[in-house]
């Protein structure tokens, strides 16, 4: 809707995991470097886990984005799987018709696959996102997956992402074997701010070069302080104010259009959270998109 008031090519704080829109900042670079790493070396065995929004997923589809055009690839993002869930979820996602085949077949059929792609030097690897909510015996699963090898290198590499209940549940003892093949594992940290001033100034930049939009200093702290520098918080509260800033015919967003857009989406989120009427904030009423 205010693409065209601003001049935006595109919609610069979209919530999706777009490696166009990645910020390099130092410890996004640190989890890409950690990844790559990870599945150059053969490790088998990445975990990256970071707060709700913190940019994971982001880090790993970059990650997949830079691998060769024939690498095998598949990413799960639904994980309320039982371990045999899983394993057809994998089997479907590196195109195994998984239809009538047992837990046997399925897991030659997949070993096979495997096999193929290592045989032609065809990187192989497997992201499965919310990992936390990923069971005992589907977190087994993975484990003996990772036994699928050659004499030099395992046959895939698999990168899990989760919130910190992730590394929760690895670190206790029952997980002891498991946690014993992770290779690489990374905490990712959220936004300083200074790096949130440079993360919002990015998604402008590559949104619209020449977008005619400016963001009072007071603005920028506001939206720190709200947000603690978590990416996907502040794509919201930014995409906000952009919203309203378009509403009231203006093309500079101040301290106090953050404050409010900020107690529209706090008070919206504590009244669904007491239970009373969560009724849509005006802003909601112009909905989304570009003109």
């Amino acid at each position: 809707m205010y693409l065209r008031h601003y001049g935006f090519r595109r919609m610069p704080f979209d919530n999706t995991p777009d490696p166009s829109l990645f910020f390099k900042s130092p410890r996004h670079s640190e989890a890409l470097a950690a990844l790559l790493y990870a599945v150059r070396a053969r490790k088998g065995l990445a975990v990256l886990t970071g707060e709700v929004g913190a940019g994971k997923t982001t880090v790993a589809r970059v990650l997949l984005g830079g691998l060769e055009e024939d690498a095998l690839t598949a990413v799960l993002t639904h994980t309320h799987l039982t371990s045999t869930q899983l394993l057809q979820a994998i089997g479907v996602a590196v195109g195994i018709d998984t239809r009538e085949l047992g837990r046997v077949a399925l897991l030659q059929r997949l070993e096979a696959r495997l096999r193929q792609a290592a045989a032609a030097g065809r990187d192989a690897v497997v992201v499965i996102d919310e990992a936390q909510n990923l069971g005992p015996r589907a977190l087994e699963e993975v484990r003996l997956l990772l036994n699928l090898e050659t004499e030099q290198d395992k046959l895939a590499q698999w990168i899990l992402l989760g919130q910190p209940e992730l590394n929760e549940r690895l670190d206790r003892a029952e997980l002891r074997s498991f946690r014993q093949r992770i290779a690489v594992r990374f905490h990712l940290g959220s936004l300083a701010r200074t790096e949130t001033f440079q993360y919002i100034e990015h998604r402008l930049r590559i949104a619209g070069p020449e977008a005619n939009v400016r963001f009072s200093r007071g603005a920028l702290k506001a939206i720190y302080r709200a947000t603690a520098g978590t990416p996907r918080r502040i794509n919201t509260v930014c995409d906000n104010a952009l919203l309203l800033g378009f509403v009231r015919g203006t093309h500079r967003i101040t301290r106090a259009m953050i404050d409010e857009v900020v107690r529209d989406l706090d008070g919206h989120r504590s009244r669904a959270e007491q239970g009373g009427p969560a009724t849509q904030p005006a802003l909601r009423l112009f909905g989304r998109g570009g003109a």
